[in-house]
């Protein structure tokens, strides 16, 4: 059980974002994911060993806060919604933050950030090989699927080149994006921990998958670093160190741009990205970004003053607004299905989750906030995966966030 511990558990959790797409069966619209089995088959052995489970009250009580807000919406009838899936839902939820909690309440925290930093080197060095290669005209590299897996009929695997022709590598992750999920905490691991080096590897590959969100999360992990860096307690020669990898990294960067027309169009297209994102919010056009971020946002004011408040229940609006595309970040999700006080509610799990951090530590929820603005991840293994990372740097006189459970 000890092994299990130390080894197999944060491994587990480490690598639970590329296995999640895959599926080892499936009935009808039922199926049953790799990571489900890995997840309620390391909870069942803890659970023999342990007999007691620790929940994360915060993530717990959270949940428990939308089913009643749910509630409060379905007192007010209205056509083409179903009580019966946010029961599912909400079922779902519990399972998966039981489940979630046991494995927290026993894994190594260093072993995880060993093996999460083992995982993110491979994969971006894997990605910068994608990248040369398909510039060099082998477009025969791996896309990074396992092919003796298969992946679930709600999930997709990106194509490398996009439509309008522009190479976007994402190792063996689905897309770009998530490539910049995974790989950003360990950025901000190793800018804590000054392991410039490797943050250079893993920042070359975010920025040469061209995702907007690794972009503008490399631009908060670093203006972070940089603000905090002289309240940080480190040595002066680490301090020189980052700013001379900085100053390198910089020069190094101009000289491609200027020597290279593959990496200048690279740069370019994430420079014309993230100034798209201002310019498509400011627009009244729904630009790409804007319904990233926004998304059906607009809906919101057609709602009646009841459901403003309380919103029209888990996973509703689509249904609810006449069969909209269910594509908005989580904020704003949360905003439709949930209301005004699902908002308040998730903002107030921002800052619990934000008073369990201190200093620099606290960049791992300010990642976790950016995420839950720019994407829907609720509830995805990228959620636990981030939640993950928070739960390694609380402060361990932080007692009171979990409520423990005996089993008899």
């Amino acid at each position: 059980m000890k092994r299990l511990s130390i080894s197999i558990i944060p491994f587990v959790l480490a690598i639970g974002p590329i296995l999640d797409p895959y599926i080892l069966s499936s009935f009808g619209s039922t199926e049953i994911r790799l990571m489900d089995i890995f997840v309620i088959c390391c909870a069942g052995l803890i659970l023999l060993k342990e007999r007691k489970v620790k929940v994360n009250f915060a993530l717990l009580y959270m949940t428990i806060g939308i089913f009643i807000i749910n509630l409060m919406s379905f007192l007010m009838y209205s056509p083409n919604r179903d009580f019966l899936v946010t029961l599912k839902v909400i079922a779902v939820w519990i399972v998966y933050i039981l489940l979630l909690s046991i494995l927290w309440q026993t894994y190594d925290k260093q072993k995880f950030i060993n093996y999460t930093m083992k995982i993110a080197i491979i994969a971006s060095v894997f990605l910068i090989v994608q990248f040369i290669c398909l510039n060099l005209g082998f477009g025969q590299i791996w896309n990074g699927r396992i092919p003796f897996l298969e992946l679930s009929k709600y999930d997709n695997w990106s194509k490398m080149i996009d439509v309008t022709g522009v190479i976007r590598v994402h190792s063996f992750f689905q897309e770009p994006s998530y490539v910049a999920i995974y790989l950003l905490p360990v950025i901000a691991y190793c800018f804590k921990r000054g392991k410039y080096f490797y943050s250079c590897i893993m920042i070359l590959a975010v920025l040469l998958s061209t995702s907007s969100v690794g972009v503008m999360g490399l631009m908060l992990v670093i203006a972070y670093y940089i603000v905090t860096l002289p309240k940080q307690h480190i040595p002066v020669r680490r301090k020189k160190s980052f700013m001379m990898y900085i100053i390198f990294s910089i020069l190094l960067l101009i000289i491609i741009y200027f020597y290279s027309e593959d990496i200048r169009e690279i740069i370019n297209y994430s420079i014309e990205k993230v100034s798209l994102i201002f310019k498509d919010l400011k627009d009244e056009r729904m630009g790409s970004a804007k319904i990233r971020i926004l998304g059906n946002i607009n809906h919101f004011y057609k709602y009646p003053l009841w459901y403003k408040f309380f919103g029209v229940g888990i996973n509703q609006y689509p249904s609810y607004l006449g069969g909209v595309i269910p594509y908005s970040s989580t904020v704003v999700t949360f905003i439709l299905n949930y209301g005004i006080i699902g908002l308040i509610v998730l903002v107030s799990y921002f800052f619990i989750n934000l008073k369990k951090l201190s200093g620099y530590n606290k960049i791992f929820c300010l990642i976790f906030v950016m995420y839950c603005s720019v994407d829907l991840f609720w509830f995805h293994w990228y959620f636990f995966y981030t939640l993950t990372w928070m739960n390694s740097f609380e402060h361990k006189k932080e007692k009171n966030n979990i409520e423990e459970i005996k089993l008899t």
